[in-house]
């Protein structure tokens, strides 16, 4: 990931990967106190599209809010980015 100055260093070990259902995976950083964390991304379909869902456990208080804001920005970044490289997807 790369922060205003710098790169920031996350590092974590797949635990499952149901291809195409759902990831999970540890993860650790300077922004989880160097913490290790639990992500679950879900994939759910639904009619032509995919419904992503990311469950991220076991943050720190303090960490929870620009977590939260930085998978929502991710995920509207990847929205916009599969929309314009398909147009016809909804």
């Amino acid at each position: 990931m790369q922060g205003q100055s710098g790169p920031i260093i996350h590092k974590g070990v797949y635990r499952q990967i149901d291809r195409p259902k759902r990831l999970v995976f540890t993860r650790d950083s300077p922004g989880t106190e160097l913490r290790d964390t639990l992500v679950t991304v879900d994939f759910v379909p639904v009619y032509h599209r995919t419904d992503v869902i990311v469950t991220h456990e076991q943050l720190p208080e303090s960490a929870k809010p620009s977590h939260s804001s930085g998978w929502t920005r991710g995920l509207e970044h990847l929205d916009i980015y599969t929309t314009h490289a398909h147009p016809n997807a909804t």
